[in-house]
């Protein structure tokens, strides 16, 4: 017998199975919980993390771009070093333009991506379990010869305490009245 109750003021979630199989309803209780609130931790992050996932993207392409960009000047600038004229220049210059754009561009990305990270961990629900289940205690039995073992042990400690502190005690009494 599986039995769900939910209390909405304070969100907490009970989950109980009755069965005569006690490690059955244990596993079968765990996997549940554990699947339930992957669930609902999935489900309640999904915006936040398709954000994140799309500014990781863009992150990504605009660094590939930034490199691409700085490699693509500095490879201009190594192979036509000595052009005499200025207009010569302008595809490295342009390149280097280009790939500064980009550079900060990546810069506010990561930003971005920053924020993003941060609503996402910010907007994460947090579920845990209150009390695990545990499987029902082993009944034992007290055996009769244990228990009337210990119950000689012990009333021979409290009569020989007895017999100890009566004669204590006479002996005290006589040298009083001595």
């Amino acid at each position: 017998i599986f039995i769900p109750s939910y209390v909405n003021a304070s969100g907490i979630l009970s989950l109980q199975i009755t069965c005569t199989n006690e490690a059955l309803a244990q596993g079968f209780i765990k996997v549940l919980f554990q699947n339930l609130s992957q669930y609902y931790i999935l489900t309640n992050i999904e915006k936040e993390q398709s954000t994140s996932d799309l500014v990781k993207l863009q992150a990504d392409s605009l660094r590939r771009v930034v490199r691409n960009k700085t490699y693509g000047a500095a490879r201009f600038t190594d192979q036509n070093t000595g052009l005499l004229f200025g207009y010569n220049q302008m595809p490295g210059t342009e390149m280097a333009q280009e790939g500064q754009f980009a550079a900060e561009v990546y810069a506010k990305t990561l930003a971005n991506l920053a924020l993003a990270d941060y609503a996402l961990k910010d907007n994460r629900p947090y579920v845990m379990p209150l009390d695990y289940p545990i499987v029902p205690l082993p009944a034992t039995r007290s055996s009769l010869v244990l228990n009337l073992v210990i119950g000689l042990v012990l009333g021979g400690i409290l009569g020989a305490g007895f017999v100890a502190g009566r004669k204590k005690y006479r002996e005290f009494v006589a040298t009083a009245l001595a």
